[in-house]
């Protein structure tokens, strides 16, 4: 290793160290009101969103993903009984489930896996719309209908193009303020690269 790279490596684990004596210090730090000592909390919802001390978007993301499940529950008998359209069903689907699925998703950061959740749902609801599920044939085998197919069927997108549409319509807003040019010039001082939602590589951490 060379002279020069033994500084920068120095430097990197110098700034490390701090970044980590910071934390144990801020991490023992209370805050009062009228003598009244505040909670400290791992996370918290605000706006109906999920924030967390690592500022990470995993918990929002499996919360959301939680809510639809409940709604879509109660939503999907309806749909059954009343043997409705496929894409009249499909767009009923987006505007009572998915609103509650993506809600927030404008500034998400999804890994692979969350977004590959968030498919599993999707497709599951587009079969159910289409009557054509997951099912086990007379000879052993198991039939996987297109997941293509279904959406088409249903009148549905992928979840990856709705993300799209949301983050684009926020991107819009914010894209002549001058704090986005601020954004897109920030950078991690040590560890892994960040990951930053208007930044991200079709919506998926390539880490993960």
């Amino acid at each position: 290793m060379t002279s020069i790279a033994c500084v920068e490596r120095s430097e990197r684990l110098t700034k490390f160290q701090i970044l980590k004596a910071r934390a144990r210090l801020t991490s023992n730090v209370s805050f009062t009101i009228n003598d009244t000592a505040i909670e400290r909390v791992h996370a918290f919802k605000y706006l109906g969103r999920m924030v967390t001390d690592t500022d990470c978007d995993g918990e929002a993301i499996e919360r959301q993903l939680s809510q639809a499940r409940k709604k879509w529950n109660r939503f999907s008998a309806i749909l059954n009984a009343g043997g409705m359209d496929k894409r009249i069903a499909g767009y009923f689907y987006k505007v009572i489930v998915q609103t509650v699925l993506l809600y927030g998703s404008e500034t998400w950061v999804i890994s692979k896996r969350q977004l590959r959740m968030l498919e599993a749902f999707h497709h599951r609801v587009a079969r159910y719309i289409c009557r054509r599920h997951i099912r086990k044939l007379e000879d052993g085998t198991w039939e996987y209908p297109s997941s293509v197919e279904v959406l088409e069927e249903a009148g549905l997108y992928s979840i990856h193009e709705y993300i799209r549409r949301r983050n684009e319509t926020i991107t819009k807003y914010i894209r002549e303020r001058p704090i986005y040019t601020q954004c897109l010039r920030s950078h991690s001082l040590v560890g892994r690269r960040k990951q930053f939602w208007w930044s991200q590589e079709l919506f998926c951490d390539t880490n993960n």
